[in-house]
């Protein structure tokens, strides 16, 4: 066999030997993420723990305490960035583990930053430790009515509509983590048990002699984060409608003298 072609044929062998073995595929090692506990993510692949949350906050990582045991406060250890520190948080596996007689490791646990320090965004502080807000990638939602009547809000709400008036309800909503939003679902609920869906971005109606109309809407995002706001509708009785007992059930005020609501 000439020299060349042994060259060729121990290349060869060596390149057969390199991808049974990966031993050679010199194609560059992906770098390893910089300890990002608690940071914004989309994939878990975004995170050094490996855990994107449903809440789109890196998972904390696991940590061994320097001693046989976590001291309550937590101790510095080498996984957890500068900062935190590492404390002997219960683990979803411990209960496993107690069943079949087993003892949890007392120096394992997760990194936690301390409520000395400034909680990050999406955290607040609860007792000691900075925790996630797991609500924050829920939709922000507002609503808003015009017609009889106008004005908004983003939380439960109860307002006075007078007898025979009509009203538009309309939402607006976003969410914090940018995640498409699916159609909004409204529910209006009648004083009388009726209960009326439909989907888009606002809903009509008009009070009659219902005591109250409630109007229920609900935000859904593509990952099932949800928010909703409720706004209450009580009947109330126009100017030159009789006062109820004792004068109530005006939308202002009762004239006692007549009787009649102003």
């Amino acid at each position: 066999m000439n020299a060349a072609l042994r060259v060729s044929s121990l290349a060869l062998s060596s390149s057969l030997i390199c991808l049974l073995t990966w031993g050679c595929l010199v194609i560059g090692e992906e770098e390893k993420l910089a300890n990002n506990d608690g940071e914004g993510c989309v994939e878990d692949s975004d995170c050094s723990s490996g855990n994107c949350t449903s809440y789109r906050l890196c998972a904390h990582s696991r940590c061994n305490c320097p001693g046989s045991t976590c001291t309550p406060g937590g101790e510095y250890a080498d996984e957890c960035k500068e900062g935190w520190l590492c404390s002997d948080e219960e683990s979803i596996f411990d209960g496993v583990q107690e069943f079949f007689g087993g003892t949890p490791a007392k120096d394992q646990g997760y990194c936690h930053l301390p409520c000395t320090a400034t909680c990050p965004e999406h955290y607040y502080c609860s007792g000691t430790t900075c925790v996630p807000d797991r609500d924050w990638v829920d939709p922000i939602v507002t609503l808003s009515w015009s017609g009889a009547i106008s004005g908004d809000t983003s939380s439960d709400q109860t307002v006075s509509l007078e007898a025979g008036k009509s009203v538009s309800v309309s939402a607006n909503a976003t969410s914090p983590a940018n995640i498409s939003l699916e159609p909004y679902t409204w529910t209006i609920v009648k004083s009388t048990g009726e209960r009326t869906q439909s989907t888009g971005p606002s809903v009509d109606f008009t009070l009659q002699d219902e005591s109250y109309i409630r109007v229920e809407l609900v935000v859904l995002d593509a990952e099932f984060n949800s928010s909703n706001v409720n706004v209450t509708f009580d009947r109330c009785l126009g100017a030159g409608s009789q006062c109820g007992y004792n004068g109530s059930g005006c939308c202002n005020d009762c004239n006692r003298d007549t009787d009649v609501c102003l």
